[in-house]
């Protein structure tokens, strides 16, 4: 059975999703657990993460609220400003939930190259690393300087990249590989294999093997783990296709236990998942 790490839940009435354009006619819909049950049945999967889609805490409450009457949301990685001097007022209500597993620092939306580190956001984010919670990042390959300095401050910080780290596909990608190998050296790092039907859209699905391939060379099976990115990925395809190729790009001669590792064991390690 899997565990998909990565799933978006959305109500469009909410009004916080900035970046869903209204003539996207895929993803300007809205998308609730019983639209990703049907999925759920037919593809194996027994638990999913929220991950926040909106820079608001209001929305990190709409998916605590919808994890806590649907039982298939084993956990909500959800947003805090982390520049905020209130940052820790709100992180001590959240974290209080059982289903709050951290947040998710979206740094793809900002050009890093000359940030300097803030004391705020580190004291921020020292309270995620002290509780032993997550901060998923998501992150385009000119981040990863501001990351691998960010990561000094925090040496016991779990972090997790969503995306396989934005590889540019069909494009030279010795800097994307040169920069991820440094963030593997950060050992509580992890990596998504998720992202890859909207990234690859239109490509042979084989433009993955060599990122996959670099990516387990350097984070190892532990530090890896399925998400489809739901219902995002429908952009590229279906929820079978998603797995599907997932799939096709791993290494060969994986054993079963490999692959339950990462379709299942190693979300719920990371996570700190209740099944």
């Amino acid at each position: 059975m899997f565990i998909d790490s990565h799933v978006h839940f959305w109500n469009l009435s909410r009004g916080d999703y900035v970046w869903i354009n209204p003539n996207d006619s895929v993803l300007y819909n809205n998308y609730l657990p019983p639209d990703l049950l049907q999925h759920q049945i037919g593809n194996y999967v027994d638990g999913v993460v929220a991950v926040q889609a909106a820079n608001t805490v209001e929305e990190t409450d709409f998916l605590l609220s919808i994890a806590e009457e649907y039982s298939i949301i084993k956990g909500v990685i959800g947003w805090l400003d982390v520049t905020s001097e209130h940052f820790p007022n709100l992180y001590e209500r959240l974290h209080n939930n059982k289903l709050f597993k951290g947040i998710r620092y979206p740094l793809n939306t900002y050009d890093t190259n000359k940030w300097r580190i803030d004391p705020i956001v580190v004291r921020n984010l020292q309270l995620l690393e002290k509780d032993d919670y997550i901060v998923d990042l998501l992150i385009n390959p000119k981040n990863i300087p501001y990351i691998l300095r960010l990561l000094e401050y925090l040496p016991e910080l779990k972090v997790t990249i969503n995306h396989l780290g934005a590889p540019p596909i069909n494009q030279r990608i010795q800097p994307w590989m040169e920069m991820m190998t440094e963030i593997s050296k950060h050992k509580q790092a992890t990596c998504k294999l998720s992202g890859m039907i909207t990234l690859g859209k239109g490509c042979d699905w084989s433009v993955f093997k060599p990122i996959i391939a670099h990516l387990f060379a350097n984070f190892g099976i532990d530090r890896l783990m399925f998400g489809s990115d739901w219902p995002v990925c429908l952009l590229g395809g279906n929820y079978k296709e998603t797995i599907d190729l997932f799939y096709h790009v791993l290494p060969e001669k994986l054993h079963s236990d490999q692959i339950r590792k990462l379709i299942r064991e190693n979300a719920i390690r990371h996570y700190h998942l209740s099944m």
